[in-house]
């Protein structure tokens, strides 16, 4: 259980992978490293502040397990970190590190501080997971839906881990992602430390190819004996969501590759060529409360805010051909509510003024909101009972419902 596990599903490395075409719009071995699973931060100067944090229990029927895993796309030359999150049978409530590997995780702390500031990033650190590393899977209900997962520029998969367990722990198996040099700082197994670059369109478009490449590459791992996962994937109905700029790359990821069956963006913006992407498929935007806009009525968003006028109508122009689309616009919600540093207390979220912003919601609320209206998404979807959203959106009054 105590480490990272590098694999990749026999034959991958031999056969290679066919080189994915994306649209200008917008070799090694496998090996498992002993990483010592002790949580970083010990010894903070005592002048920070470092608050309490802690992962709620999932909500859904099923325990959570995870697994990390690094593939390699040989046809970009490109390292591609993955965490699964699946349904599991745990026996006991032992936890572990958000981040097992102390050496990253002592990394990612200092990175977090940049946005959040050293003490909110201290208490971060010491996250434990309610998902147990390599935990057995859940036998009784397979094969369960699959949801690909990107995060929002800066942030690791791990960073939302309160989010994709609850997703897990509702029947469906969630591969995340953390894009190497748009995620925040990787550290690959054999040391190497690659830090987020400067952003750009060209970020969009290799997140786009990641989720692709991942999505060909549980086809290919389907019927090899050797996959842990086999037979546990219904390949059938794959979805793919993420925040920011993973949300704004699942929605160009659809319009490219028709094998995903729908989209979520959770408040993400659009590329100001992202108008050229209708996908087919379902489509669903969660966005947030504007800035300053406290006391406006959602009718009003657009009319104060430029950036949210600009957001509804690039996303009217995306879902456009869309067989069926859902926006979400949640009151008291901010882009970081959807992160684990939202459930630090909130006098400490409301005094943060970095680059994350918070909104008044409780923390605990605003991601238990998220995964309920993601699970009730991605189920009507897979069901073909679109109406049945309706019934699940009157558990969350805090968001209007546009069709």
């Amino acid at each position: 259980m105590g480490g990272l596990c590098l694999a990749a599903p026999e034959g991958l490395l031999s056969t290679g992978v066919a080189r994915l075409a994306v649209a200008a719009l917008l070799g090694f071995t496998a090996a498992c490293h002993d990483l010592e699973a002790v949580p970083p931060g010990a010894g903070e100067p005592a002048a920070w502040t470092v608050p309490s944090v802690e992962l709620p229990t999932p909500s859904g029927r099923y325990d959570v397990g995870r697994q990390t895993l690094v593939w390699n796309d040989a046809s970009r030359d490109r390292m591609v970190p993955l965490w699964i999150y699946y349904p599991a049978w745990v026996s006991d409530s032992t936890r572990e590190p958000v981040l097992q590997d102390s050496v990253w995780a002592t990394l990612h702390r200092d990175e977090v501080a940049r946005s959040i500031g050293p003490g909110p990033a201290a208490g971060l650190a010491h996250l434990t997971t309610t998902a147990r590393s390599d935990a057995p899977i859940e036998p009784a209900a397979a094969p369960f839906p699959v949801l690909l997962f990107a995060p929002g520029r800066g942030w690791l998969p791990t960073d939302y881990s309160a989010l994709l367990e609850q997703m897990a722990s509702r029947g469906f198996v969630v591969v995340a992602v953390a894009p190497v040099g748009d995620a925040a700082v990787v550290r690959l197994p054999d040391g190497e430390v690659i830090p987020t670059s400067d952003a750009s369109e060209s970020s969009y478009l290799r997140t786009v190819a990641d989720l692709r490449f991942i999505a060909k590459t549980l086809r290919t791992s389907a019927g090899d004996p050797a996959w842990r996962f086999r037979g546990m994937l219904d390949l059938t109905h794959v979805g793919v969501f993420g925040h920011g700029l993973g949300g704004t790359a699942s929605f160009l990821a659809a319009a490219r590759d028709t094998g995903f069956s729908a989209a979520a963006n959770l408040d993400g913006g659009f590329l100001s060529t992202a108008g050229e992407a209708e996908p087919l498929q379902p489509l669903f935007y969660l966005s947030t409360q504007p800035p300053g806009l406290e006391n406006a009525t959602i009718d009003r968003w657009a009319v104060l805010d430029r950036a949210e006028r600009r957001h509804s109508e690039m996303w009217n122009s995306t879902r456009a051909m869309s067989r069926w689309s859902l926006r979400a616009q949640v009151i008291g919600m901010s882009g970081g509510n959807l992160l684990d540093a939202a459930l630090m207390p909130q006098e400490v979220t409301q005094s943060l003024h970095g680059r994350v912003t918070f909104g008044a919601i409780d923390g605990a609320r605003g991601i238990a909101l998220t995964a309920g209206l993601l699970q009730a998404f991605f189920q009507a979807v897979f069901t073909g009972s679109p109406a049945n959203f309706k019934a699940t959106s009157n558990d969350f009054p805090e968001a209007r419902l546009s069709y």
